[in-house]
């Protein structure tokens, strides 16, 4: 490991480092005995799915930066980025063999369970010969073979899409090329997208029961089968590969400067979008039967792609997991297993009523034990309300099937104000995102393109509704997007308030957003890239004074990630005080608890589930009634402490100022805090382990879901 990463005296640890460990926490799920088999295919492929992000974002960009010169190090652990770089190949390649380890384990418990992964020569007489007939007539019909010689050139290859290599002896003995002492071409395959992503080869049931499921997955089938596209050659060897590419793209706000200087925004993005798919290779994986008979094709390749031998990395496990969502619909008939559903909020059963109950207090919604549907009942409500005047809503990832676009289209249809403010530059849904743009000023909605040099991640809604005295507004703030499906499967947490300096400072936001202010200030809320880091600073800052001052001071944080060196520093002075901190961080955290002198009092927790744990809270002061000490202040919000939400993006935090509401919040995370199924708890070397039963095992979402279906 890099020396500037190893100190034990430092409170910092290398984000990318820290990002690894998070995806290793995943990865372990795939190996829990407690999770349901099905549950560990679905981390495994959550794991991979990361991992391609990771290298298509975090390495990419590494990539581009270790190429130029005077590009400062680390700000944290003062590393370069070559330096970064290699600490990230080092510990990919010991992941790819834990993942490798892992995945064997599960095909193994899944065979026995009646659901049986085949190789090729697993396969009985009658089993090939259907896999034949899948392959002549599914995917054959659905690919292009290539022939790469003098007179057909290197193909472009598919970010993320499997191909087969092939090393080829032409049976007439004529080639263009000559290596060792044999005449040889290379042939790629690429595996057709449209094509069905594995083979089921048996189902045995009894009385329509599904008793055992045998199949084999398309890759494995291609690996073998490739070679009959090619007539008249001899396949040598051959491996599958996949591709990453750096999909790190630059977006550049004054893109009148361009040579398309006459298109609009989204049109910009739409040819950024096309060059993405071009960007340049960053990692190579490949898997093969037989390692010694790679050299000659990973030596072709890595040429071709300009790739290095610490960007290519090899794999018994699928290159991708694709596969793995239909094949658990179909093994679920097989082996069942407990879905909770979500539940209503509240007891909030009739659509209507919503604004008449935040007429009295707040209403407190946590995904995916509730369902969304209060808040789809709020927003249909403005919807048929004719006493609305207007709507107004951030958007930053939509479902594909939105619900929240049809009944903001339904509103501009019956003449009221609807203002969207749609993130293009949300990464990788930015193609979904300028769609729902189009469609929503097609309904006549004013759709605004988020803020000059900053992303708009906020999650916010107002409604304006005339009354007897004027006005009154009804404000939805939240942690988690629009989304009807991500709500289903990630912790969030929204609130809905009538609150009338809360819901001001929300109209205020949406005026900026329109007019291009950044830089105000707002009597409620925090919002970034102005006011929201100072406050948060200052509410470390008092818990802190209150430490010195010999009384009992406390800080409990839950996010997503943490790497603002600024919160970090603070937090640090606070532990040194006699702050107590509970940090709850299910991913990326580069401060270091436990160094001793240093962060002492501070306890980081991380907790990897069946749901993705995605809510922002926050909680200052003593919260045990001690009258003596700073009452509580809590908050929730869109932001992580992250440079890029507290510098780069408009992001809003709210305080929570309904005491039902804010008790509930802190019972919530008491319970995350006690969780030793899922939590892990970081050592002070920056490593995880996880926590120690003590007592009764608590899940923690499990244990949610029983408390709110009571």
């Amino acid at each position: 490991m890099n020396k500037k990463q190893d100190r034990n005296d430092s409170i910092y640890i290398n984000r990318e480092l820290s990002w690894l460990r998070f995806n290793e926490r995943v990865l372990l799920q795939a190996d829990a005995d407690e999770v349901p088999l099905l549950e560990r295919m679905r981390f495994c492929a959550i794991f991979t799915s990361n991992y391609d992000e990771f290298f298509m974002v975090r390495a990419g960009s590494l990539h581009d930066r270790s190429l130029l010169p005077d590009v400062p190090p680390d700000n944290k652990t003062g590393m370069t980025a070559a330096e970064q770089l290699s600490l990230l190949y080092a510990e990919a390649e010991r992941l790819y063999k834990k993942r490798d380890s892992i995945y064997a384990r599960l095909c193994q418990d899944l065979a026995k369970a009646g659901v049986e992964q085949l190789a090729w020569d697993d396969l009985s007489k009658d089993e090939k010969k259907l896999a034949r007939q899948f392959f002549k007539k599914e995917i054959a019909p659905l690919t292009t073979p290539y022939i790469i010689d003098s007179r057909h050139p290197f193909p472009h290859l598919v970010n993320k899409q499997t191909h087969v290599l092939l090393c080829l002896k032409p049976e007439d003995g004529k080639s263009e090329e000559k290596s060792s002492r044999e005449r040889i071409v290379y042939g790629i395959v690429p595996l057709p997208k449209e094509a069905r992503l594995y083979c089921q080869l048996t189902s045995d049931g009894e009385n329509s029961r599904i008793v055992a499921l045998r199949y084999i997955t398309t890759e494995e089938i291609m690996l073998r089968m490739a070679g009959e596209l090619f007539k008249k050659y001899t396949v040598k060897s051959c491996i599958l590969f996949k591709v990453t590419r750096n999909a790190d793209i630059e977006i550049v706000d004054n893109f009148s400067d361009d040579p398309e200087q006459n298109l609009d925004y989204p049109g910009y993005l739409k040819i950024l979008l096309k060059k993405r798919e071009k960007l340049a290779p960053v990692r190579l994986e490949y898997l093969c039967k037989k390692k010694e008979e790679t050299s000659r094709l990973l030596r072709f390749l890595g040429g071709k792609l300009g790739l290095t031998k610490e960007q290519i990395f090899r794999t018994s496990a699928p290159l991708t997991f694709d596969f793995a969502s239909p094949l658990i619909k179909a093994a679920s008939k097989l082996l069942p297993d407990a879905v909770y559903q979500p539940i209503p909020s509240l007891s909030l059963s009739i659509e209507g009523a919503v604004m008449e109950h935040l007429r009295k207090s707040d209403i407190l919604m946590n995904y995916p034990y509730h369902s969304m549907r209060t808040y789809l009942a709020f927003l249909r409500e403005a919807v048929d309300d004719d006493a609305v005047t207007s709507i107004k809503i951030t958007l930053y990832r939509l479902s594909s099937q939105s619900k929240v676009i049809s009944l903001l289209r339904a509103a501009a249809d019956k003449g009221k104000i609807v203002t969207t403010v749609v993130e293009l530059k949300a990464r990788f849904d930015e193609a979904n995102n300028i769609h729902w743009a189009e469609c929503l000023e097609e309904a006549g909605c004013r759709v605004i393109y988020g803020m000059p040099g900053l992303k708009v991640h906020s999650k916010v809604t107002l409604v304006t509704r005339k009354c007897e005295n004027g006005f009154e507004q009804f404000a939805h703030i939240g942690t988690g997007n629009y989304n009807e499906q991500t709500a289903k499967l990630y912790t969030d947490i929204g609130i809905l308030t009538a609150d009338p300096t809360i819901c001001a400072d929300v109209d205020a936001l949406f005026r900026n957003l329109s007019t291009g202010v950044t830089n105000d200030e707002y009597e409620k809320l925090l919002v970034s890239p102005t006011c929201l880091k100072p406050r948060i600073l200052a509410e470390i800052a008092a818990e802190t004074e209150a430490a010195k001052a010999g009384k009992r001071a406390y800080i409990r944080m839950k996010m997503n990630s943490m790497t603002d060196k600024d919160i970090i520093d603070a937090l640090a002075k606070a532990s040194q005080a006699g702050v107590y901190v509970d940090l709850i961080i299910r991913g990326i955290c580069c401060l270091r608890a436990g160094v001793p002198g240093m962060t002492d009092n501070i306890r980081v927790t991380s907790i990897v589930g069946r749901y993705l744990e995605h809510s922002r809270i926050f909680i200052f002061g003593n919260i045990d009634g001690d009258v003596t000490a700073t009452p509580p202040r809590v908050y929730i919000g869109s932001a992580d402490m992250m440079t890029r939400n507290t510098t780069r993006r408009i992001e809003v935090i709210t305080p929570v100022n309904d005491p039902q509401a804010a008790r509930t919040l802190i019972e919530l995370t008491e319970l995350e805090l006690r969780d030793n199924v899922k939590a892990s708890e970081m050592l002070p070397d920056g490593t995880y382990k996880k926590k120690e039963s003590a007592g009764e095992p608590v899940d923690s979402q499990i244990e949610l879901y029983k408390l709110y279906s009571k």
